[in-house]
């Protein structure tokens, strides 16, 4: 009787686990609607020793800080500043409007949304090998409330006797 005891809350068990919604598996219809930023950790390492973790909280935010994904696939990332392990950096008169709004067509696969911007000229790029001012984070919560984007940057590969860094961001937003 106990084995057929222990079958049956196994089977509840895993039944539960089954049924909870798999983050593997993100649609674009579930990310439509303007997300609010609310919280931003930074977290670079240089191979296993953390270096800096710096987290923003609500009160650094405004109103200008949000993610708004439309049903035609198209998204607007807006900020009021720029965020770094010093501080929030707030410029009065940018000179250049894609350092506050940017405006993206967007898909998803699995857990990774892929931003493409669509209003930058071509030949600005993030970095020295060309990459084009694109983004893919991972979804790491979705709900209809909630909404965690992570995004890990491996600036310094391991090389002769140089440990790997990384620069680790993770954004959380609310619905509006």
């Amino acid at each position: 009787m106990k084995r057929y005891t222990l079958l049956l809350a196994m089977c509840i068990a895993i039944g539960f686990y089954g049924c909870k919604k798999d983050i593997g598996s993100v649609s674009s219809g579930e990310l439509v609607g303007k997300w609010h930023q609310t919280k931003l950790n930074l977290h670079e390492t240089i191979g296993s020793t953390v270096v800096h973790d710096t987290t923003f909280m609500e009160d650094s935010f405004t109103s200008a800080d949000f993610y708004q994904f439309n049903i035609g696939k198209t998204a607007t990332i807006s900020k009021s500043g720029n965020f770094g392990f010093g501080g929030k950096i707030i410029a009065i008169n940018a000179d250049v409007l894609f350092d506050w709004v940017t405006h993206y067509t967007y898909s998803v696969a699995d857990s990774t949304l892929t931003l493409k911007v669509t209003d930058i000229p071509a030949q600005i790029t993030i970095n020295s090998n060309g990459l084009p001012y694109n983004q893919s984070p991972t979804v790491v919560q979705l709900d209809n409330s909630h909404l965690v984007l992570r995004n890990v940057y491996n600036y310094n590969p391991a090389s002769a006797g140089q440990a790997p860094s990384a620069l680790t961001t993770t954004l959380y937003f609310t619905r509006e």
